[in-house]
Parts: structure tokens; sequence; C-alpha cells
């Protein structure tokens, strides 16, 4: 029997992530999953890490978990011992380094699928693909399944409840009533106006494309130094949103406002968390970029509207009013979230992910972070950075773009990145 909690139960951001999966199930595109994938060191690395995921607690917990959604109050996890055991999947060699045939399996919380892991070789190369769903994972809880499965996190009775969450109370509701209202305004007020939506132009065209781009230490040191020089002089975030942003309106869009939420890890600072749950927050951007706008007139807009969201606490009443939600059914959240934001999501997702640099070196030679397939918007940007190169990986649905558009938008975003100036 397992020393691993028997139910848990989902926070705000978790709920968050069961809207979208109800926008999934409506619309039948896209999924609500991301991806690791690992290119390991050898043959003997795929067999070490089976050896860990025959023995891991914390994977039959995942097998044996069962999600309840109740009509009247909060969702949870139940563990329930079924027997059920996951094991790494293995296929032979793809002619892609990311198989579309892998990709398209889609996790489901109906099914109580939350994971899966699949081998397979790419140019003589041995891969190894994970698939997290985003109800029970984040990309920090996914970096810390990859540490456990190469042995560097074991999952023991002494440090369970460091790695678990606890449980959430229900605070004042006429507090939470009036900060839900406090940050509808908000949303409301940064989303107003006309404002630039890829629209569908190929209806009949299903799916989604992956699109990747890797910068080398150099290149990822120029652009570290065009931040600068374009006045972001704390990490790279603002400035990759400014050079997508710059190259979305040039080319995707006719429209001078963007909408663009940017989600942080909202967990504590210095602290590693928790594996399992969600710990995401959100700044709400609405950028006015014309064909003149400067990068650095861009990166301004998105300093001065976090500060002031900052001050106003914002990211602490959107998470509160997130841990409402969890008080109401789905089906609810769903469509009052819908009616206010008229079905329109952003202009394009944005998300700056960490990768597993804690994971063992020995048995993972490279790791690859690929997006949800997010429908709306149908265009996602996430960037990451690993052993101190950059990379990029655009998620389109085939719906709004084609694959020639995507692939100029990528190698003008590259473009863009790697100048010192407009472009």
């Amino acid at each position: 029997m397992t020393f691993l909690p028997k139910k848990i139960y989902l926070n705000g951001a978790d709920c968050f992530h069961l809207i979208l999966e109800k926008s999934r199930e409506l619309s039948g595109e896209g999924n609500n999953q991301f991806y690791l994938c690992l290119q390991l060191t050898s043959e003997e690395a795929l067999k070490e890490i089976e050896k860990n995921v025959a023995g891991s607690p914390l994977l039959d917990w995942i097998a044996n978990i069962r999600l309840t959604n109740p009509t009247i109050g909060v969702p949870f996890y139940r563990y329930i011992r079924q027997g059920k055991r996951l094991s790494i999947q293995k296929h032979g060699h793809f002619n892609e380094q990311f198989p579309v045939e892998l990709l398209s399996k889609v996790l489901s919380v109906k099914n109580n699928r939350f994971f899966s892991m699949d081998s397979y070789q790419f140019e003589g190369k041995n891969y190894l693909l994970l698939q997290f769903h985003h109800v029970l994972f984040d990309g920090k809880g996914a970096g810390m399944v990859v540490e456990h499965l190469t042995g560097n996190l074991p999952v023991t009775r002494e440090n369970v409840h460091s790695l678990f969450p606890g449980g959430s109370k229900w605070k004042n509701p006429v507090k939470q009533w009036k900060n839900l209202i406090t940050v509808k305004r908000t949303v409301e007020r940064t989303n107003r106006g006309k404002t630039a939506y890829l629209p569908v132009r190929y209806s009949t065209e299903t799916g989604f494309g992956l699109l990747s781009h890797s910068f080398s230490k150099e290149e990822t040191d120029r652009i570290r130094e065009n931040a600068v020089k374009n006045g972001v002089r704390f990490g790279l975030n603002f400035f990759q949103v400014a050079c997508s942003a710059k190259v979305y309106r040039n080319l995707l869009a006719d429209e001078d406002t963007l909408w663009v939420p940017i989600p942080y890890n909202g967990r504590k600072r210095g602290a590693a968390g928790t594996i399992i749950s969600n710990y995401t927050s959100f700044i709400f951007h609405q950028l006015t970029v014309t064909p003149g706008t400067s990068l650095k007139e861009i990166a301004g807009q998105l300093q001065q509207q976090m500060n002031e969201q900052l001050k106003d606490g914002l990211p602490g009443k959107y998470d509160r009013l997130l841990q409402l939600m969890r008080f109401f059914p789905t089906w609810f959240n769903h469509l009052v979230t819908v009616r206010a934001s008229k079905g329109k999501i952003a202009s394009f997702l944005y998300s700056s992910t960490e990768t597993g640099e804690h994971a063992n070196k020995q048995l993972i030679e490279k790791q690859w972070i690929l997006p949800p397939f997010s429908y709306p918007p149908g265009f996602t940007i996430n960037f990451y950075t690993h052993h101190d190169c950059l990379h990029f990986h655009i998620a389109y649905s085939r719906k709004m773009l084609d694959p020639v558009t995507v692939s100029r938008f990528a190698e003008a975003l590259s473009g863009q990145l790697n100048s010192s100036e407009d472009q």
C-alpha cells in the first residue's frame, strides 16, 4: 500500500486547467498537455530509467488516482489501489525528432490518464518522450518528475509532505466576491477595443503543427546583450515577449492592439515546491504595437503594466479568484469565462519554462520542452533555456495558419532576437 496521499484537492490553477480541458472537449481541437522530450546518452540510460519507473511510488500513485469533479464542492484526486502500472511504451525508428504520431496521443481526465512515456530512436539517438496532463502538473513539477525518473529525486516517507500539496481553506466569502469583481474589471479593461486575434482561415483543416528553433551559446549571449540594449535588464522574458509581439503584428495582424496574458511561477522564491499541482498566476498585458513601435517601447509597456498590476496586487487577487472557482462546477466556470472573453483567450499565448537542469546528466544529454496545443487562440510561443542555450517552439492550429507562414514567423523572430535593432 502506498504511503503517498489518499486524497488531494485541486487548487485554483488546477481548476483553471479543467476549464481549458472543457474547451478542448467542446471544440475537439488541441489538447491540454505538454511534453518533455529527452535525448538519452545511451540505450543503457533507458534501461536505468526503466528500473526507476518500475520501483517508483510516485508513478504508482499517478497510475491509480481518479479525478472526482463534484457538482458542488472542490474537485479532488483519490488514490484507489487498482493494480495499474505505468511503463515506457517502446517504438522503433522515426523520421521526425518529435514524432507527430506520439504527440497526437491525447491524455484525458475523463479516462484518468495524466502521464505517459514513449521511447524511440531518431538519427541513431535514443529518445524518451514524456507527456504531462496540465491539470496535474506544471512545468516545474514536470522537471521534478524527470529528476525523479533519473534517480536524483527519490520520493520517500521522509520527504513526501514537501512534494505533495496540502489543503486549502475557504476564506472570507465577502472579500472573495469583491476580489472577483476587481479582477474581472481589470481583465476586461486590458482586453477591450479592437484587439488582434487570429481568424479561422482553413476551416476544413484539423490538428496542430509544431516548429522548433535552437540558438547556440554564442547566439544566446548576443540575445542577452540585445535585451539589455532594449531596456530589459533582468532576464530575457520581456525581450522575448517584445520580439514576439513585434513579429506577430508585422506578419500576422492588422490591428495595433495585442492582448497577451503572461504566466509566471507562483511558487515561493527559492523553494522547489511540490511535484503535483499547478502554481501559476498571470500578468495581463494590453500592448499597442504598430509597425513603427520599437522593441524598447514594447518592453517599456510590459514593465509599466507589470509594475502597476503588482502594485495593485492583481496576481494575488487573480490567484484568490481561481481559489473561489474551485467551489463551482467546471461547466459553470467555463460558461462564465467564455462569455466574459467572448471566446477569445489571447492574441497569442506565451510562456517561458524552466528545464530540469538537475536531472542526471549521465542519463540525459539534451532535453526539449514542447508546449500544449491550446485552442483557442491556436498559436503558442514557448521559450526555454537549457545548458545556457535558448530555444523556442511554436505550436499552431492548422485551422488558422499554414506551415509556410509559421516558418516565416520563426525566421523573423529568430532574426529579431539576434539583432540589436528593430527589424
